[in-house]
C-alpha cells in the first residue's frame, strides 16, 4: 500500500510541474499579442489625446459622435478630434446621424483600431454601409414588351442581397452602394453593384435586361433596359411526323424520325405566335398546323412547344369491274367516302391524281393531345348516275397503302333484236337511256349481240328503231344478264297483210264460188 502511494505521489508532482509550465507558456503569449492594441487604446489611467478617424469607404459628411464629441468627415472621408482620454474610444465612436445628403444614408458596420503610430493619438477606421436613393425606369428597348406590362423587378446585388421592387412610374428605391469588409485585418472598401436577374410581365412573357450592372452610388436614375431571352425551342408534334419543316423565332427546324426537333431562337417569347409551317409537305405526307401549345420547359431557358397536326397522304384510286378489268375515269361520277360517321365527296377531276385523304389527326382530351388514327370504307361510287358499291364493303388505311383499287359493282348485258315474226336477228339501232337519264345511241347487229359492258345496277329503257310495234323495253339490270328484243318489223307488216289479203282473197274466191253453185239451175228443172 506504501508503494503504491508514493508512486501516485510521484506522478501527481510531475502532472503539477507539467501544467504550471503551459500556464507559464500561455500568459507570456498573450501578452505578447495583446501588447500592440493596448498600446494604441491605453495611454494611462484618463489619458487625453487626439483621434484620428478615416471612414471606410471614404465618404465626405458623415456626422460622428466620438466620446460624446461630434465630428463630420471631410471630403477624404477623416476628421480628428481631442478626447478627454483615449482609453477604450474605439468602443465609443458612434453615429451622430444616418442621413448623408438627400439620397445617401450610412449605417454603422464596424470600428477598427489600427496600430500605435504617436504617444497619446489614436488611430480608428470607422466601417460604414453606404445606400443610395435610386429611382427606376423601364424602358422596352428591342423586346417587344411594354413597359407598363412589367410587375416586378427581382434586383441581386454583389453583396448576395436579394430584392424585388415594383417599377411603377416614380418608384425608388434604397440600395446599398458601398460598404466595408475585412480583408486579412484590414478594413476595405467595396464597391457594391446590382443587377436584375428577373423581370416578371403580367402577360407573362420572358423577357431580361440588356443594362450592364448598375452602380448606385454613382448614378440616381436606374433605367432597365427589357431584351428578349435567347434559348432553345423543342418542337414536338402529334402525331409524331417526320421530316415537318417548322419556321421559328426566324430559324427553320425540321422534325426527325421521332417526331421532334430542336432550334436556337434569340427571342424565347415570340416562339408560339411566330410559329408557322415552312410548307406543307413532311416527306410524302402533307400536314396541317391545328394548334400551338405550350409544355413544361426541362431547363432555363428552354421552351417546348407542342404541334397539333391534322397529316394526309396521297391516295390513287383505281376502280374495276369484277373481272378486274379497269374501268375508265371518264364513266365515274362522285366518290362518297365515309370515316366515322362523316362523310367525304370527292368530285370526278380529283380522281385525276393522288387524292389527299387525312390518315390522322391530333385530338385535345381533358388537356392532353392524343392521334386518332383515320379509316375509310367508301359509301357510293357514281358510275351513270347509280351507286355501283355496297356501302361499307371497301374499306382502306391510307397509313398504309396509297392504291386503292376499288372492285365495283358493275355488270354486263347482251342486247339482240329479233324479228317477233320470224325470230331472227335483225339489225336495228337502239336508244339506251341509263337511269340517270343519259342516253346513248347503239347499233345492233344481225350477226352478234351487242354487249354493254360496266353497267350499275337500275332500270334502262331501250327503243329499238326497226320497230314498228313494241320499239319500247324496259330492262331491270342487277345481274350479268342478256335483253332479247322481239319486236315487229315493217317486213313483219307486209307478211302480215300479204296474208291477211291472200286469205281474204281466198275467202272471195270461194264465196263466189258457193254463189254460183247456188244459183245455176239443176237439170230436171231445165227439161
Amino acid at each position: 500500500m506504501t508503494r503504491e502511494s508514493s508512486w501516485f505521489r510521484s506522478v501527481s508532482g510531475r502532472v503539477r510541474r507539467v501544467l504550471h509550465a503551459a500556464v507559464a507558456v500561455a500568459t507570456v503569449a498573450t501578452l505578447v499579442l495583446v501588447a500592440p492594441v493596448g498600446m494604441a487604446a491605453v495611454s494611462g489611467p484618463g489619458a487625453a489625446g487626439t483621434v484620428y478617424v478615416q471612414t471606410v469607404p471614404a465618404l465626405a459628411g458623415v456626422r460622428l459622435s466620438v466620446a460624446g464629441i461630434r465630428v463630420t468627415t471631410g471630403s477624404d472621408g477623416s476628421a480628428r478630434v481631442k478626447v478627454s482620454s483615449i482609453n477604450h474610444i474605439a468602443q465609443r465612436v458612434v453615429l451622430a446621424g444616418t442621413r448623408v445628403d438627400g439620397r445617401t444614408t450610412v449605417a454603422l458596420s464596424r470600428v477598427s483600431p489600427q496600430p500605435h503610430a504617436e504617444r497619446h493619438t489614436s488611430r480608428l477606421d470607422v466601417g460604414l454601409q453606404i445606400s443610395s436613393v435610386v429611382r427606376l425606369a423601364v424602358a422596352s428597348g428591342r423586346s417587344g414588351i411594354a413597359a407598363g406590362d412589367v410587375s416586378g423587378l427581382r434586383l441581386h446585388s454583389l453583396s448576395g442581397k436579394v430584392l424585388t421592387v415594383d417599377p411603377r412610374p416614380g418608384a425608388t428605391v434604397d440600395l446599398l452602394s458601398r460598404r466595408a469588409v475585412l480583408q486579412a485585418g484590414v478594413l476595405t472598401s467595396q464597391t457594391v453593384t446590382w443587377s436584375v436577374d428577373r423581370v416578371t410581365t403580367r402577360s407573362g412573357a420572358a423577357v431580361t435586361t440588356s443594362s450592364p450592372r448598375f452602380d448606385p452610388f454613382s448614378h440616381s436614375l436606374w433605367t432597365v433596359q427589357l431584351a428578349p431571352v435567347a434559348g432553345t425551342v423543342e418542337v414536338d408534334t402529334v402525331p409524331a411526323t417526320p421530316g415537318v419543316m417548322v419556321v421559328v423565332g426566324g430559324h427553320t427546324l425540321t422534325t426527325g424520325a421521332n417526331g421532334r426537333g430542336s432550334a436556337s431562337t434569340s427571342d424565347l417569347n415570340s416562339v408560339s405566335s411566330g410559329l408557322k409551317l415552312a410548307t406543307p409537305q413532311a416527306g410524302e405526307s402533307s400536314v396541317e398546323l391545328l394548334h400551338v401549345s405550350k409544355l413544361p420547359p426541362h431547363a432555363p431557358r428552354h421552351r417546348r412547344l407542342l404541334l397539333a397536326l391534322k397529316v394526309s397522304n396521297p391516295v390513287t384510286f383505281t376502280f374495276v369491274d369484277p373481272r378486274g378489268h379497269v374501268i375508265p375515269l371518264t364513266r365515274v361520277g362522285q366518290v362518297r367516302l365515309d370515316q366515322a360517321g362523316h362523310s367525304l365527296t370527292i368530285d370526278p377531276q380529283e380522281l385525276a391524281g393522288p387524292v389527299l385523304l387525312p390518315t390522322s389527326v391530333a385530338k385535345r382530351a381533358h388537356d392532353v393531345w392524343r392521334t386518332d388514327r383515320l379509316d375509310y370504307s367508301i359509301e357510293a361510287v357514281s358510275v351513270s348516275g347509280a351507286n355501283a358499291v355496297f356501302s361499307g364493303q371497301h374499306r382502306f388505311d391510307p397509313r398504309t397503302e396509297h392504291l386503292w383499287r376499288v372492285r365495283l359493282s358493275v355488270y354486263d348485258m347482251s342486247i339482240t333484236v329479233r324479228d317477233a315474226l320470224l325470230g331472227r336477228r335483225t339489225s336495228s339501232t337502239v336508244q339506251l337511256t341509263s337511269p340517270d337519264g343519259r342516253q346513248q345511241r347503239l347499233d345492233v347487229g344481225d350477226s352478234a349481240p351487242t354487249v354493254l359492258s360496266s353497267l350499275v345496277r337500275g332500270t334502262y329503257h331501250l327503243v329499238v328503231g326497226a320497230a314498228v310495234v313494241g320499239a319500247d323495253h324496259s330492262v331491270l339490270v342487277s345481274r350479268s344478264s342478256v335483253a332479247d328484243l322481239r319486236v315487229i318489223t315493217l317486213l313483219d307488216l307486209v307478211i302480215i297483210a300479204c296474208v291477211i289479203g291472200l286469205l281474204a282473197a281466198a275467202l272471195i274466191v270461194a264465196g263466189r264460188r258457193l254463189a254460183h253453185r247456188a244459183t245455176r239451175p239443176s237439170k230436171g228443172e231445165a227439161s
